[in-house]
């Protein structure tokens, strides 16, 4: 990145209640890592990726109950680097810390993540990817083979490796997410196979013990199809990205699709991360 410019989204937000959310529905659609500021946030994209139409629906669906505006301007990335490297700070998640390369090693957690997020989903700041990794820490992931869809920065995956996974494919479809996951795996030392592109374009995929897919409520529901035709019989499927309200729906779906719902646990801003097991 370096020597580019990316656009700097600054959103002006009257209630600090909904800041939360809006910056969810932001770093779902790819708009990561992300800065409060005294009057709203300030997201970042790379210019391939910036989409106005996005940014006008996020704000129009909280418009009814606050106050939001946002505009935009390009920025050299070395200044954006800089700030990010200020406010972004490590991530704990029971004995899992994440942290970027120019933070130090803290031997007191047993598993150590090195994740320089760049422009890709993925910190460990937001809920869907702690839940994400919280229930991960829950299962036996030695000798299994992994499937993330949709990596972001590949710390699911990274993770899955260092518990001990000796067969872990990863995709994304954004060709810069998945050369910054690449780069992440090669600071941990995990063995990923990674590729650009979505799980219906992907072929010959293999089939997996945990599938992994912390994306959105829309297209994890319009994937529940691949999603079953890669999760071998008794596998695991571990989803986020969904807000409790839309749990009946998931569950419906998941059940027409030949899976039935394990467990799942909700953030206190209402993030579900569930894990279904694939049953026919």
């Amino acid at each position: 990145m370096n020597g580019e410019t990316y656009i700097e989204i600054v959103f002006k937000i009257a209630d600090t209640e909904y800041r939360e959310m809006i910056m969810a529905e932001l770093a779902l659609n790819g708009y990561d890592p992300i800065i409060e500021t005294e009057e709203g946030l300030i997201c970042h994209s790379l210019p391939d990726i910036f989409s106005p139409e996005i940014l006008d629906e996020v704000s129009e669906h909280y418009s009814e109950y606050t106050s939001v505006s946002w505009e935009s301007r390009n920025q050299p990335t070395k200044n954006w680097n800089e700030e990010w490297e200020k406010s972004y700070q490590p991530v704990e998640v029971e004995n899992c810390r994440i942290r970027a390369d120019f933070h130090p090693f803290d031997p007191s957690f047993e598993i150590d993540l090195v994740i320089n997020p760049e422009m890709s989903f993925g910190t460990g700041h937001h809920d869907t990817t702690a839940g994400m990794i919280r229930l991960m820490l829950k299962y036996p992931f030695h000798d299994s083979t992994v499937i993330d869809a949709g990596t972001g920065s590949g710390v699911l995956a990274i993770l899955a490796s260092k518990l001990g996974a000796t067969s872990i494919v990863a995709f994304d479809i954004e060709p810069h997410v998945v050369e910054n996951a690449n780069q992440n795996a090669s600071k941990n030392n995990s063995n990923i196979k990674l590729y650009c592109g979505s799980v219906a374009e992907l072929k010959h995929l293999p089939e997996a013990d945990y599938f992994l897919a912390n994306i959105n409520r829309n297209v994890l529901i319009d994937e529940f199809p691949y999603y079953h035709q890669y999760t071998k019989p008794g596998g695991l499927l571990f989803l986020s990205g969904f807000y409790d309200a839309d749990l009946p729906l998931i569950e419906i779906a998941l059940e027409k699709n030949g899976f039935r719902k394990v467990r799942s646990e909700t953030s206190e801003q209402q993030w579900v991360t569930l894990v279904a097991q694939k049953v026919a």
